[in-house]
């Protein structure tokens, strides 16, 4: 079965987008979700590598953009 989450976010301006997602989704993982791959919207592959996309890889998340 697959299951697609859709979510948001409402966080202060100037918040970086990619460390809100980034953060719940590793809770999501710690509170026992199976997450193995992420589709993410275009505008996400223009987050710095080191701040979301190293470490979901290290979390064992795919990710499809």
């Amino acid at each position: 079965m697959v299951g697609i989450i859709a979510t948001f976010s409402l966080v202060p301006a100037g918040t970086r987008r990619c460390r809100v997602i980034f953060d719940e989704l590793l809770e999501a993982i710690r509170e026992g979700e199976s997450i193995e791959d992420v589709v993410w919207d275009p505008g996400y592959s223009l987050c710095r590598p080191g701040i979301v996309h190293h470490c979901l890889a290290q979390a064992g998340i795919h990710q499809t953009f």
